[in-house]
């Protein structure tokens, strides 16, 4: 380096030539290994000076951008300038490259969660990890707040009482649920919760500043300062689930508004983001040369609040809701909270963690072995009711961290034997309570019951009708009426017209801003799995049927009267009634 500028020194026929690849300096101080659990790629921390002296940018460049120099300008501008020729940029490359032999080694984590380094477990959040000295900790800017701290063994009782005085903010049906999804964040690798935390409450009910000042258990959170929005893209939102890794991840409220358009978007959204979390499982992409990505699948918990949830059956299954009305909410308990014990919460989960971390791969198997105990006792509990095979899973977890966590408070003198058992009966009545509620909510949005109800409403008010089976003529309609099938007196059933019942089901969801989006073969197989329909001899849900008004036979779907509300004698419109 001479006069500010990196040359190369070469022999000349009078002696040697001094040329200047550039008229800056550069070198490399630190080589950056950033880790996110899955993938690990290398940067470049490079300082430079121009060639007058001052200071260039700090800049990081990956390892795969460092060799082209590329970056020189779109870093640093015109300022700095590559000299012409051919072997130029592979000289300088090669020159930084030798001038940057003492570059610092660091190896930085860019995940939270646990991490097995060095023959030991340790959990890793923001700055730092706990169980283990040194370690670098850099999170992206949205996830900055995750910040545990060391566990102080001084704090510990302190911290224990004001993490349980949290139950008593408001009614143990909602606290219960809220408390303990963070303390079964920590143990998501072991039990692999997949479903969502949905707090429902009309706005000003308080959900947003209780789901946050729940999340202070992880850092320092309010309800003006919550990790993510329903308004990120659903992509940010995916890599935020991934890189926070056994944590629990709030998505401040979702809220359609009225436009029609975006909230369409936004339920696209959250069944995407909903049905990822209860999968774990990320959308694959590829390279331009068409090799894979990485692919970002849910690593932690999902909470998340709104005044209702996202309509649809899958996603329905994969949500266990909260019903939080305003008046559960004692303000005193809760503005105590937010000033003087939530800076708290974090030192009780430190805490908490340090306990679960002794031998942690043997705890974790412990933990699968009860939930695969737990889940029979909790599947054959709720056999009797119409629930989503998935429910029995929830409940089993959760209960699991409950008992977890108030093990761990008992531990510490903080709580006495007669109040676990309280918190254990009341966590399994309201877990299972919420279960059963749930699969009635699946129920409802099961394929079969949504047709049924469109098709039911279309005959109530008149835009769908029945014509008489036995007429001989087909009259016309009226505009705005379709007809959908035929009215079997002697038999008890309605034989249904497949592609025009569909149509109507479909017009009708659409009406209602609830777009119906099943296929026809599985809307009548659902309905026929649901008992509403007779199957042909080939199991088809539709069957050949002959009407007097049409001259061959057709497949039709023979539905059961009661299934669509149809007594003998019915108020419903009927095309050729007075044949009847």
């Amino acid at each position: 380096m001479e006069n500010g500028r990196v040359c190369q020194i070469k022999g000349g026929r009078d002696g040697s030539l001094t040329l200047p690849l550039c008229n800056f300096t550069a070198r490399v101080t630190e080589e950056i290994t950033r880790d996110n659990g899955v993938e690990v790629s290398k940067f470049f921390r490079i300082l430079g000076h121009d060639y007058a002296g001052n200071n260039l940018p700090a800049i990081e460049v990956s390892a795969s951008s460092f060799p082209g120099l590329n970056w020189v300008v779109s870093e640093w501008g015109m300022r700095a300038i590559i000299g012409a020729g051919q072997s130029v940029k592979d000289c300088l490359r090669e020159a930084m490259q030798l001038l940057s032999q003492n570059a610092q080694s660091r190896h930085i984590y860019t995940h939270t969660g646990w991490r097995h380094i060095n023959g030991q477990d340790i959990f890793l959040s923001q700055g730092g990890a706990i169980g283990c000295d040194g370690v670098d900790v850099d999170l992206e800017p949205q996830l900055q707040r995750y910040f545990l701290g060391t566990p102080d063994p001084e704090k510990l009782r302190e911290s224990v009482r004001a993490s349980l005085n949290f139950l008593y903010i408001a009614d143990l049906s909602v606290t219960l649920p809220l408390w303990t999804t963070m303390y079964l964040s920590p143990l998501a690798e072991a039990l692999e919760p997949a479903f969502t935390l949905w707090l429902v409450a009309v706005s000003g009910s308080y959900k947003s500043t209780l789901s946050a000042l729940a999340l202070c258990h992880f850092g320092d959170f309010d309800n003006n300062h919550l990790p993510a929005s329903w308004r990120d893209t659903g992509n940010q939102l995916e890599k935020l689930l991934f890189t926070a890794k056994d944590l629990p991840l709030v998505i401040d409220d979702w809220a359609p508004g009225q436009d029609n358009n975006k909230k369409r978007e936004l339920e696209a959204k959250a069944e995407h983001i909903i049905r990822a979390q209860g999968n774990h499982q990320g959308r694959g992409r590829m390279r331009s040369d068409t090799t894979s990505r990485l692919s970002y699948y849910p690593r932690g918990m999902l909470v998340t609040s709104g005044e209702h949830t996202p309509s649809g059956h899958s996603h329905t299954a994969r949500i266990i809701s909260v019903r939080l009305e305003k008046e559960m909410v004692d303000l005193g308990l809760m503005t105590e909270a937010q000033t003087k014990d939530r800076h708290l919460y974090r030192q009780a989960m430190a805490n908490y963690i340090a306990w679960l971390q002794p031998n942690w791969l043997e705890r974790k198997c412990e933990l699968r072995q009860k939930f695969t105990q737990l889940r029979a006792e909790i599947t054959n509990e709720l056999s009797d009711c119409k629930i989503h095979s998935r429910l029995p899973d929830v409940v089993a977890i959760l209960l699991i961290a409950l008992s977890t966590a108030l093990e761990f408070a008992k531990s510490t003198g903080e709580l006495k034997a007669d109040e676990y058992d309280l918190f254990m009966n009341e966590g399994r009545r309201y877990f299972m309570d919420m279960a059963k509620e749930q699969g009635e909510m699946v129920e409802e949005q099961r394929p079969g019951q949504r047709a049924i109800e469109a098709i039911q409403a279309s005959l109530r008010i008149g835009t769908a009708v029945l014509r008489n089976k036995n007429d001989a003529a087909l009259t016309e309609l009226p505009s705005g009426k379709t007809a959908i099938g035929w009215r079997d007196y002697m038999n008890g059933h309605t034989l249904l017209d497949p592609a025009a019942t569909y149509q109507v089901i479909v017009q009708h969801c659409a009406k209602s801003n609830n777009p119906y989006t099943i296929n026809e073969l599985e809307t009548w197989r659902d309905l026929n799995r649901m008992g509403f329909t007779e199957a042909s001899n080939d199991g088809r849900p539709t069957v050949m049927a002959r009407v007097t008004a049409i001259p061959k036979s057709f497949r039709v779907v023979k539905v059961k009267n009661e299934a669509i509300g149809l007594a003998e004698t019915t108020s419903l419109p009927l095309e050729g009634m007075e044949n009847v």
